[in-house]
């Protein structure tokens, strides 16, 4: 374990935090369309999830419009909330929503590394805080994609098929 005073070991994890937010963020934002048009398994819903139901009681919707939103912060990405109602822009956010849910994955693993320089109880504080800072925003996603997948159809397989040509995939 590499040892830091107290003052560097706050800078330390707190520009550590800094790099892996941004550094994923902007990573995934300049991924192509094309990436996450394909409903991999990682994206598909779970019966857990009981048909949206747990995000219901879980009451999402009241509070998702809390939640900072970064789609547009790098050149590319796209503010969900400037997305209108027409088949295309639909498509375009239910692939955001696996963008997203993409970026907030990969935003919890590096957790574990902070366990190189700091004692073990503050290498888990590190790990509770990569799953507050990120399972909202995946619990948003999914919520949102289920929801999406109502409004396209059932498996979004045939609107994507036919909408799918419009988009650029290196939007």
């Amino acid at each position: 374990m590499i040892e830091f005073s107290p003052i560097w070991s706050i800078i330390v994890n707190a520009g550590t935090w800094l790099f892996v937010h941004i550094g994923i963020s902007y990573g995934c934002a300049k991924l192509p369309i094309r990436f996450f048009m394909r409903n991999g398994s990682v994206y598909k819903e779970r019966g857990w999830e009981q048909s949206g139901r747990l995000y219901d009681k879980l009451r999402i919707k009241k509070w998702k419009d809390r939640l900072p939103e970064a789609g547009a912060l790098f050149k590319g990405g796209k503010a969900k909330r400037s997305l209108g109602d027409m088949d295309r822009n639909l498509l375009l956010f239910l692939y955001e929503t696996r963008r997203a849910e993409f970026a907030h994955l990969l935003c919890i693993p590096p957790s574990f590394l902070f366990f190189l320089w700091n004692p073990a109880f503050i290498g888990m504080m590190m790990v509770v805080y990569a799953l507050i800072a990120n399972v909202p925003f995946i619990m948003v996603q999914r919520y949102n994609r289920i929801r999406l997948h109502r409004i396209i159809g059932d498996s979004a397989t045939s609107s994507e098929k036919q909408v799918t040509p419009l988009i650029r995939v290196d939007e």
